[in-house]
């Protein structure tokens, strides 16, 4: 079996090709330094007169590679690079990096793989001015050639909370909580509420089941208005 460096060591350079839409493949090049045309005629196997050349630098931001222009492909490994059948290109900012596309639609499928932020997670807004910024989801579409350029900007997404409520001896101590927050976070809540009861009191459904702490408001089935009974366990005698 080859090693990855053995093709690098027999003359091929391994450089990864995209032609619009962030699918990369690899491309294995002869030459060390080629022009963007070598890439480009490598890569789309034709003339690469109506293509424009983009390389990916490490911080995210695009360098554009005239078609005569050489680039050591050799320094940093496998470099990015992304070739569009265009003769514009359109510029855009993701947080304050500057990045450049070759079609004047984009999805923010692709965005968010430019921006390297994980859809579920992550927010991603296109800023507006003098409006409400517009929130971009994978499945969208973003006109780049409206006037300006045009700015988008990360956020952490909010888990949604929802309220329910923890009865002891009858009095109501009301949560607010998130589906990934166990049990006993609610717990330890709800004893600190009631003053820290003696007798180990847990949770209970309204039902009588005993809750297992260890599993998540969202593994408990826990939803709005909720209610948990906190109470000392019930020991059978022998």
């Amino acid at each position: 079996m080859t090693s990855p460096n053995d093709s690098r060591s027999a003359g091929a350079h391994v450089i990864q090709f995209a032609d619009g839409d962030l699918n990369f493949r690899p491309i294995s090049l002869s030459d060390p330094v080629p022009t963007g045309r070598q890439i480009l005629n490598t890569a789309v196997g034709r003339t690469a007169e109506s293509y424009s050349l983009f390389v990916i630098l490490s911080d995210g931001e695009f360098e554009d590679i005239r078609l005569d222009e050489t680039i050591d492909v050799r320094p940093r490994g496998e470099e990015r690079f992304i070739g569009f059948e265009t003769d514009r290109d359109y510029k855009f900012v993701i947080e304050s990096s500057d990045m450049r596309w070759g079609k004047p639609l984009i999805s923010g499928r692709i965005l968010y793989g430019l921006a390297e932020a994980d859809p579920e997670t992550t927010d991603l807004y296109l800023q507006a001015r003098g409006a409400e910024n517009r929130r971009i989801r994978p499945n969208d579409v973003v006109k780049l050639d409206e006037p300006g350029i045009e700015r988008f900007f990360l956020a952490p997404r909010e888990t949604p909370g929802f309220g329910i409520v923890v009865l002891y001896n009858g009095a109501p101590a009301p949560q607010r909580v998130r589906p990934e927050v166990t049990l006993q976070a609610v717990l330890e809540r709800a004893l600190a509420d009631f003053g820290h009861p003696a007798g180990g009191p847990v949770l209970f459904s309204e039902g009588g089941a005993e809750l297992g702490l260890g599993q998540t408001v969202a593994q408990a089935g826990l939803s709005d208005g909720a209610r948990l009974i906190l109470r000392p366990r019930v020991v059978q005698g022998g």
